[in-house]
């Protein structure tokens, strides 16, 4: 199912944060150092000319331009190049603002399932492993709360927060905070997405602080390690280069509750566009523990990360692109994988 590809390239340390602008550039964390790839042709050769998104769980979703002579569809570990292939989809099916997530770490796993979200309206697109063909799923999960002054039609709304733990995906809205929403797809060769909801009590209060001052609020789902968490970025007035109050739960699946913590453990959470959350090991990718490292989309200052201490709240600030690139070129999350005896959840 999976062919193993033994093309050398050269090391880049995982995680990192990548961006396409005039070159195509990546940030590693552990070594804190630029890399640009055009300068680099054989580095990650499968992402020269395709479309592709990455994943939470560190695989790359690939779909081949359809100019190539051969059309592919697979997912990508960008460490190894290891490669495992999926059903066709066509460049002109994947929505221009998209997202990726795993049903599984595993992705060699018969079965795993591969959900890409449209980011822009309520559709998805679905396939499994080992499976023939994608399914396109539309849903409705009811309309945004907007003015009839702003919005004469009402808008559907669509799901940007999504995670999988234990082979269910799981959606979080910010505007519906007691309820979590639950997404599973039936087996066979036409899966049906079936969707329900976890009534959870409302995390107004904590979650948003002074509600009234607050400008925007950012909200990410994250797997850690089997556990569901949210991760909560409010912002208050018109300063967005530093957040006002940041909030990391975790669900407590047996109360059906979601429980404030400081204390993610061994594990840095990795946050950004869009609505991107993953989480690895701390101490086996030389980053700090129990921090949330987040691409602030919001600032001006775009070219920096923020590492935020879950415990003390302290914030620091690591530049990463020294050149003033397009608000358009948003930086994106490349991450090791999530299955690694080395690198698991310890």
């Amino acid at each position: 199912m999976a062919a193993a590809d033994s093309i050398p390239t050269p090391r880049l340390a995982y995680p990192c944060v990548m961006r396409r602008h005039e070159m195509q550039t990546a940030f590693s964390l552990p070594d804190q150092e630029l890399r640009q790839f055009d300068m680099m042709p054989d580095m990650m050769p499968e992402l020269h000319g395709t479309t592709f998104v990455a994943t939470p769980q560190g695989w790359i979703l690939v779909v081949a331009n359809s100019g190539s002579e051969l059309s592919l569809t697979y997912l990508l570990d960008p460490q190894t190049t290891s490669r495992v292939a999926l059903p066709e989809l066509e460049e002109d099916d994947l929505p221009e603002q998209r997202k990726c997530v795993l049903s599984g770490n595993d992705a060699n796993a018969e079965g795993c399932g591969v959900l890409v979200l449209d980011m822009t309206s309520p559709a998805m697109w679905f396939c499994r492993v080992g499976g023939s063909r994608w399914s396109r799923h539309g849903y409705d999960i009811g309309c945004y709360n907007l003015p009839p002054s702003y919005c004469p039609v009402p808008k559907k709304r669509n799901i940007f927060d999504m995670a999988a733990v234990g082979g269910r995906f799981f959606f979080f809205e910010s505007d519906t905070s007691s309820e979590v929403g639950t997404l599973d797809f039936t087996e066979g060769p036409e899966p049906e997405a079936r969707m329900g909801v976890i009534a959870v009590p409302s995390l107004d209060g904590d979650f948003y602080g002074d509600r009234q001052q607050m400008s925007a609020v950012l909200t990410y789902l994250v797997e850690s390690c089997g556990d569901l968490y949210l991760a909560s970025i409010a912002f208050y007035g018109s300063c967005y280069d530093r957040p006002g109050t940041v909030r990391v739960y975790k669900m407590d699946f047996s109360a059906s509750a979601w429980r404030r913590t400081e204390d993610i453990g061994d594990r840095a959470f990795l946050l950004g566009s869009p609505n991107f959350g993953a989480s690895c090991s701390a101490s086996g990718h030389e980053l700090k523990a129990n921090c949330l490292y987040w691409v602030n989309l919001f600032s001006e200052e775009g070219n920096d990360l923020h590492v935020y201490d879950v415990m003390d709240g302290r914030l620091e600030m690591i530049e990463m692109f020294n050149d003033d690139a397009s608000a358009a070129q948003r930086p994106f999350w490349i991450v090791p994988l999530i299955v690694s005896e080395r690198f698991g959840c310890y």
